[in-house]
C-alpha cells in the first residue's frame, strides 16, 4: 500500500485564495491615489491587507502541504489537514457521482475542483469529498480512473445530446427571470428601509403625475423585459457548451456552463427513472426538458441540480431522448381518472375566486369583484380542466408511468423495484366522492411520487401489479378505508 505515491493539489490554488484581496487592493490604491499616503485610517487598511494576505495565504499553503490522496487496494484514500486531521477511506464501488466544476477564476489559472459522491445523502460532511485546485487535465484523469475502478468503463458510446441554439428562445418562457426580479426589487426595498428611505412614496411623488393606468402597464413591461433578459442570461451561462454522453457501461455523462462549468456523471446503475417536465407556458410553445430519477446524487439540493439532463427543448426531441435513456417510450396511452377528480379541482379552483369577490363587494368595490370574477372563473375553470386532462397512470415493462400538474405537468416512469413502499391518504372531500391519492416511496429523485385521486379498487390494483401480489397493511387499509392516512408499507424482497 505503501507503494503507492500520494498526489496533491497544484500550488496555483494559492492564487486563487488570494484573489478574494484584490477587490479591497483595488479600493485601497484608488483611495491612496485621490488622497495621498498620509491618512492614518489607510495606513492602518493597509496593515490589515497585509495581514490577511498572510493569514490567506498561509492557510491556503497549509492546505497544499498537508492535503494528500490516492487510490489503492480498491480505496479511494484523502488526508488531509494539520493540527485536526482527517483521513478519509472510500470504497471504490462506493462512489456514485463523480463531478468536475470550473469557477470562473480556476478557468483563467487552469484549474478544477473535483467532487466524489457515495450516494449517501445524510450528511454532504460524510459522504462528499472536495479536491479544490486540480490541474484540468489531472481533475478529467482522476475521474476516469475512479470510474475505472469503480468497474465502468469511460469510453463514449455515443452523444445523445448536444447544445442547439435555437432552445434559447424557449428561455424567456419562464417564470424564473420574472421571479428573480420581484426578489431583487423586494430586497432592494427591505434594504432602504431598514435605512430609512421609503423608496414606495419617493415613487409614488415623482409618478403623481402619470396616468395610472400608464404607470402600471409601464411597470409591468419592465419587469418582463428585464426577466427576459435574466432568463436569457441564465440560460447562456447555464447550458452553453451542453452536451450529453453515454458511456460504454450505460453511464451518462453531462457537460455544460460557460463561466461555471460543470460536469456530472450518472451511473446506469443509479437510474431508477426518467421525468418529462412540460411548465405550462413552454408547454404552449411545444417544449419539456427531462430529469433522471436517480439514487447517489447528494442532498436535496444537488440531486435537482444534478438530475436535470436537459434545458427547454422541443418536446419530440425530449420524447426521444427519455426513451434513449429509459430504454421505453415515455408518451404511453395513460388510464384516466374518474369524473370526481375534475369536479375536486373545479370546486378547488372557483373556491378563492368566488371568496375573493364577495369580499371585494362586500368592503364596497363592487366594479372590481365583478370584474375579478370575470376573469378569475374562467382562468379557474380552465386551468382545472387542463390539470384533469393531465391525470393519468399505468403500469408497463415493470415501470409505474404517473402523470399530473398543470403549471408544471410531470409525466414520471418510475422502475418497480426502485418502489420500497406505499402510502395512502384522503381528505374529507377526497372521502366523499370516493377517492384516494396513492405515494410510492423511493429513494429516488422527489423520494415520493403520487397517484393523485384514483378510486380505491384502482389505487389496489397498483399496489398489487407492483408489489407481486404481497399483502401489504397498505394494501388492506386501501381496501377498507379505515383511517385517514396509511403509513409506508415497505414491499417484501
Amino acid at each position: 500500500m505503501s507503494a503507492v505515491t500520494w498526489r496533491r493539489l497544484d500550488p496555483r490554488l494559492l492564487s486563487i485564495g488570494l484573489s478574494v484581496l484584490c477587490g479591497p487592493a483595488a479600493a485601497l490604491v484608488l483611495a491612496v491615489s485621490t488622497t495621498g499616503v498620509g491618512s492614518l485610517q489607510l495606513l492602518i487598511t493597509l496593515g490589515a491587507l497585509v495581514v490577511t494576505a498572510a493569514v490567506v495565504a498561509c492557510v491556503m499553503l497549509l492546505r497544499l502541504l498537508t492535503t494528500r490522496f490516492r487510490i489503492v487496494g480498491g480505496l479511494f484514500e484523502l488526508r488531509a489537514g494539520a493540527v485536526f486531521r482527517t483521513v478519509h477511506r472510500v470504497p471504490l464501488g462506493r462512489v456514485t457521482s463523480v463531478d468536475v466544476t470550473r469557477g470562473p477564476l480556476h478557468r483563467v489559472v487552469g484549474l478544477a475542483t473535483l467532487r466524489i459522491g457515495t450516494g449517501d445523502a445524510r450528511s454532504v460532511a460524510q459522504t462528499r469529498l472536495t479536491l479544490d485546485g486540480l490541474r484540468l487535465a489531472d481533475a478529467r484523469a482522476l475521474r476516469r480512473e475512479l470510474l475505472v475502478h469503480r468497474g465502468g468503463a469511460v469510453g463514449d458510446d455515443g452523444v445523445l445530446l448536444a447544445l442547439d441554439r435555437s432552445w434559447i428562445r424557449y428561455a424567456p418562457l419562464s417564470v424564473w427571470g420574472i421571479g428573480a426580479v420581484l426578489t431583487a426589487a423586494g430586497t432592494t426595498y427591505r434594504v432602504l428601509h431598514e435605512m430609512k428611505i421609503d423608496l414606495g412614496a419617493i415613487l409614488w411623488s415623482r409618478l403623481a403625475e402619470i396616468p395610472l393606468w400608464f404607470g402600471v402597464t409601464a411597470g409591468l413591461v419592465t419587469v418582463v423585459v428585464i426577466g427576459t433578459v435574466v432568463s436569457l442570461c441564465a440560460f447562456v451561462e447555464n447550458w452553453t457548451g451542453y452536451r450529453l454522453d453515454r458511456h460504454a457501461d450505460g453511464a451518462l455523462h453531462v457537460r455544460r456552463g460557460l463561466l461555471t462549468t460543470r460536469a456530472t456523471t450518472i451511473a446506469r446503475r443509479q437510474l431508477r427513472g426518467v421525468e418529462l417536465i412540460e411548465p405550462l407556458l413552454q408547454r404552449t410553445a411545444g417544449a419539456a426538458r427531462v430529469e433522471t430519477v436517480a439514487t447517489g446524487l447528494g442532498t436535496v439540493d444537488e440531486d435537482r441540480r444534478k438530475r436535470r439532463l436537459t434545458p427547454a427543448v422541443p418536446r419530440a426531441t425530449g420524447l426521444r431522448l427519455a426513451e434513449q435513456v429509459l430504454g421505453l417510450p415515455i408518451d404511453v396511452p395513460l388510464a384516466g381518472h374518474p369524473r370526481a377528480a375534475l369536479h375536486r379541482r373545479i370546486s378547488r379552483g372557483l373556491g378563492p375566486v368566488v371568496i375573493a369577490a364577495a369580499v371585494l363587494v362586500c368592503c364596497g368595490l363592487t366594479v372590481i369583484g365583478v370584474a375579478a370574477a370575470l376573469v378569475g372563473v374562467p382562468v379557474a375553470l380552465a386551468l382545472a380542466f387542463d390539470s384533469y386532462r393531465s391525470l393519468g397512470h399505468t403500469i408497463r415493462a415493470r415501470h409505474l408511468y404517473v402523470r399530473s400538474g398543470t403549471l408544471a405537468r410531470r409525466t414520471t416512469a418510475l422502475h418497480q423495484e426502485a418502489i420500497i413502499g406505499w402510502s395512502g391518504s384522503t381528505s374529507p372531500f377526497q372521502r366523499r366522492r370516493g377517492l384516494i391519492t396513492l405515494t410510492a416511496a423511493t429513494a429516488a429523485g422527489e423520494r415520493r411520487y403520487r397517484v393523485r385521486d384514483v378510486r380505491r379498487d384502482t389505487a389496489l390494483a397498483i399496489i398489487q401489479d407492483l408489489s407481486g401480489g404481497d399483502t401489504l397493511p397498505v394494501a388492506s387499509w386501501v381496501a377498507t378505508g379505515s383511517a385517514e392516512k396509511a403509513e409506508p408499507a415497505h414491499r417484501r424482497r
